[in-house]
């Protein structure tokens, strides 16, 4: 599975405060901050990794455990708080992830830019935001479902990216050709092999398969 430069970040700082954190007090190292406030600094950067890439159920759940457990509790004795201040930090976390999820809804449900110059962008916009709805009516308007961007990649492509299995389907029903290749002669089975989405992988595995029988079909007649 590919990650981004900042998601590899933040992999590498909640390894490296998780760490830095839990080290035993005689450890001879010289760390800036006190375990405790590495503690709480490795608490903000997981909450931030909940809110931008965990879906709003997950943080919700989350959320629920944490206060139904008797957790806030347990963290405020620990960090020498008040009970409520951290059911208030709780609160501020599930209002920012609701906030963002709304603002995601809002941009999937805005109407798209019109005019050519546009139209690419578009089409990418809606297939990477999952919005199927606007994927279909730009077809229907005659959108170029193998239509490239500037790393050479198609819509495709970044359906198969994101994990989107519905979207690949219907990617492929209306003519996405799934052995096009990007700048880096990656096809969208190759990136959903990476990125571990079996499901994916087989149907394009299919539809290749189908699309160069019925070449060799059509050269033999």
């Amino acid at each position: 599975m590919k990650y981004s430069k900042v998601e590899w970040l933040l992999i590498a700082l909640v390894f490296g405060l998780s760490i830095a954190a839990n080290l035993p007090a005689e450890f001879p190292v010289n760390v800036p901050l006190t375990p405790g406030a590495l503690q709480a600094l490795l608490l903000v950067l997981l909450a931030i990794v909940l809110v931008r890439y965990a879906p709003l159920s997950v943080v919700i759940a989350t959320g629920m455990l944490l206060v139904g457990s008797g957790t806030p509790s347990l963290i405020a004795g620990h960090f020498q708080l008040e009970q409520w201040v951290f059911l208030v930090l709780v609160g501020l976390f599930l209002l920012l992830s609701l906030t963002r999820h709304m603002l995601k809804l809002h941009d999937q449900n805005e109407l798209p830019d019109s005019g050519a110059s546009q139209s690419l962008q578009t089409l990418f916009r809606v297939v990477q935001q999952g919005n199927l709805a606007w994927t279909h009516r730009l077809i229907a308007m005659g959108a170029d479902v193998n239509v490239r961007n500037e790393a050479g990649e198609t819509p495709l492509m970044c359906a198969a990216a994101k994990g989107y299995a519905d979207m690949v389907q219907v990617l492929i029903q209306n003519g996405a050709n799934p052995r096009l290749e990007n700048n880096r002669g990656e096809t969208a089975l190759t990136i959903a092999l990476m990125k571990g989405y079996t499901r994916i992988a087989e149907s394009l595995e299919i539809s290749a398969a189908s699309k160069h029988e019925r070449r060799e079909a059509s050269g033999k007649a």
